[in-house]
């Protein structure tokens, strides 16, 4: 029969050791630290043994940001005021999963569309904006304009696997009793965790990224994160205009301790100081390390470039001089740090995606 105390030292290890995890990966995707978050949590689900959540091992979603643009701009196209929308929230839903021909499963998001009628978005402070992220239920969910899903490729293995733990598992609690009859925490239970951790990552660096790409009409707030599974964080980031990203004041102190391996021979600390620190790929350390003197150059360079505009004459300016101005302003920016500089659009004001080509043919036939 199991101890009554020992099943509750468990429970207790169990619940400190998701926590501690959840609010250090929380501050990492914050602080858009996704490399080193991988890195960190790919360790410590390698050393638990787990094969049934492999697949966190190498998550990748492939998805075209094109096709998320395409869904966000479909729905504002349906929507009678879309000079309204202030918001759109996307949601990694355990209600949305796909399944193919092939019967294989496929995870997929929620996108929902928001009014400044229900929720005054854009004057919000950053903090009131983070507590009701935070919070269980914020004061504009389910109050949506409108509601699509759509798949992420990339992660159907690993929703492959979490369904099948689901449907096999019947240790919900997460403890097992050892030969000596005293409860420990059963290693699937972390793994689980931790894969859950990895998927979160992995999510929100691909929406990061779709965040830095894309272009909006208006000043809007973009949130990030999922309500169903407590492993996925949610962030918010203002989009439109300056295209500011959000960086609330969070603490960078990260926990003394780190996850240790366990076994099934006993229930030990849940953090010492034995798992290995991230280590960052040489490309990972250089952009770290460059990033501010590349937005120095950027400045300097810019400046250098707007005096030599002012003071040269108007009639030496060709077309072939303000174009190698341009490729240099480029090359010094974005493309520098190895992002391509190909915004995309939210067609809300027009109501659909016109391609630049398609916007000259009607200003012509509008001059005729």
């Amino acid at each position: 029969m199991t101890d009554a105390n020992s099943r509750q030292v468990a429970l207790e290890n169990l619940r400190e050791f998701q926590e501690m995890s959840y609010s250090d990966v929380y501050n990492l995707i914050r602080e858009k630290r996704f490399e080193e978050a991988k890195a960190k949590y790919q360790a410590v689900l390698e050393t638990m043994g787990v094969e049934d959540f492999s697949a966190a091992m190498s998550l990748s979603i492939t998805t075209p940001h094109d096709i998320l643009l395409e869904c966000m701009s479909e729905m504002a196209s349906k929507i009678s005021e879309p000079e309204k929308i202030r918001a759109v929230s996307f949601d990694l839903s355990a209600h949305v999963i796909y399944h193919d021909q092939d019967g294989h499963v496929n995870q997929g998001i929620e996108v929902s569309l928001y009014s400044e009628d229900v929720y005054d978005f854009i004057n919000a402070s950053d903090e009131i904006l983070r507590m009701q992220c935070e919070a269980p239920a914020s004061e504009w969910q389910g109050a949506f304009l409108d509601i699509e899903s759509c798949a992420l490729d990339g992660l159907g293995t690993l929703a492959q696997q979490f369904e099948n733990y689901a449907k096999n598992q019947h240790n919900l609690q997460g403890i097992i009793e050892n030969e000596n009859g005293s409860a420990i925490v059963d290693p699937m239970a972390i793994a689980r965790h931790v894969a859950k951790l990895l998927l979160a990552i992995e999510y929100h660096r691909y929406m990061a990224d779709f965040v830095a790409e894309v272009e909006v009409p208006s000043e809007m707030i973009f949130i990030i994160g999922e309500h169903d599974e407590i492993e996925v964080p949610i962030v918010f980031y203002r989009v439109g205009q300056d295209q500011q990203v959000i960086e609330p004041e969070l603490s960078t102190a990260l926990p003394n301790e780190h996850p240790q391996v366990l076994t099934t021979e006993e229930t030990p600390s849940i953090y010492n100081d034995e798992v290995p620190e991230p280590v960052l790929d040489e490309s990972t350390q250089i952009n770290a390390l460059d990033t501010e003197p590349v937005e120095q150059a950027d400045v300097q360079i810019s400046e250098n470039l707007e005096e030599e505009r002012l003071e040269a004459p108007q009639e030496e300016v060709s077309f072939d001089a303000t174009q190698n101005t341009e490729e240099k302003s480029v090359s010094v920016g974005k493309a520098s740090l190895g992002i391509a500089p190909q915004p995309k659009t939210f067609g809300q004001l027009s109501n659909k995606l016109f391609s630049l080509e398609e916007e000259e043919e009607q200003d012509a036939e509008k001059s005729a």
